[in-house]
């Protein structure tokens, strides 16, 4: 058989084995490093793409809290306008309740005229009747009758006579 040498010639000495184990870990360490760089420049566009969103949503904010003042102004507008609305409702109401009143008042007062101009009437038409009876009663009077009579009192019968002839 043959004889196999087996030379320890093959086999790395420590110096190897210490470069050979330096390089695995600066291979490793380089690796990593690597990674590391990746992953921080990851972290740096992602912050970046945070402090957009986050100035984003203030943004947003501040257009939702502004449209929800305005939409609160117009609610109280609203609101205003519907309160003024009832208000002058309510006062149309009560004027209309005061010229109701007013027309009832003012009726009342129509009738109580109307009663009043019926009674001048009636106390015109006696008055009436009364100077005509005077006044046939003065002209029925004889002549020595109507001397006797006072010049003031004979002067006003001679008018009334001659204002209510027949």
């Amino acid at each position: 058989m043959r004889k196999l040498e087996r030379n320890n010639t093959n086999q790395p000495n420590s110096d190897q084995i210490k470069a050979y184990n330096q390089g695995r870990v600066q291979a490793e360490n380089d690796r990593l490093n690597q990674q590391h760089n990746q992953l921080w420049q990851q972290i740096e566009e992602k912050e970046g793409d945070l402090a957009k969103l986050q100035q984003e949503v203030e943004q947003t904010s501040a257009l939702v809290r502004q449209e929800k003042q305005e939409k609160q102004g117009l609610l109280q507008k609203l609101k205003d306008a519907i309160a003024s609305r009832n208000s002058m409702s309510g006062r149309l109401g009560n004027m209309t309740a005061q010229r109701n009143k007013a027309q009832g008042q003012l009726k009342v007062t129509i009738d109580k005229l109307v009663e009043a101009n019926q009674q001048v009437s009636a106390i015109q038409q006696e008055y009436d009747q009364d100077m005509e009876e005077m006044a046939k009663a003065y002209q029925e009077m004889s002549p020595a009758q109507r001397s006797s009579l006072s010049p003031k009192l004979k002067h006003l019968l001679d008018q009334v006579a001659k204002d209510y002839e027949e």
